[in-house]
């Protein structure tokens, strides 16, 4: 195995709805690059280098509380 194929190995098979959103992710789908099943998981688990990404609900309801007082 290569360096690459050991960091992107899964430990168990995907459920037929995890790999079902993987085929069907909205970023793949319409942008088109390839990226690895593990790299979905681990984003949508938020694990790795995915769990400092910052929440976006505060900001949302902020702008959102804006909008609907004008």
């Amino acid at each position: 195995m290569v360096i690459g194929e050991r960091t992107y190995a899964l430990e168990k098979c995907p459920s037929f709805y995890d790999y079902l959103g993987y085929l069907y992710y909205c970023g793949g789908t319409i942008a088109g690059p390839f990226y690895e099943y593990r790299d979905y998981i681990d984003f949508m688990h938020k694990v790795g280098h995915y769990s400092y990404i910052p929440s976006t609900i505060v900001a949302t309801l902020k702008r959102l509380s804006i909008s609907i007082s004008k």
